[in-house]
């Protein structure tokens, strides 16, 4: 639990400086048109880190089916 909490936190950090990071390349102009460039990059690093930090929070504790 505690690896996937870390992992999925680093992962939301990556998501954030990408996003800071474009923004001082633009010139602190944010645009959409230099955006797409690092938008699928930033977009996974957010979703990795929001899967990692559901699995260590709710892992294994989900809804089991009939047995």
């Amino acid at each position: 639990m505690r690896l996937r909490l870390i992992l999925g936190v680093l992962a939301l950090l990556l998501g954030v400086f990408g996003l800071v990071h474009h923004w001082y390349l633009t010139g602190l102009w944010f645009s959409w048109e230099q955006f797409w460039h690092h938008e699928p990059l930033i977009a996974i690093a957010f979703c990795v880190g929001v899967a990692l930090m559901a699995t260590a929070f709710f892992g294994g504790k989900g809804v089991r089916g009939p047995r």
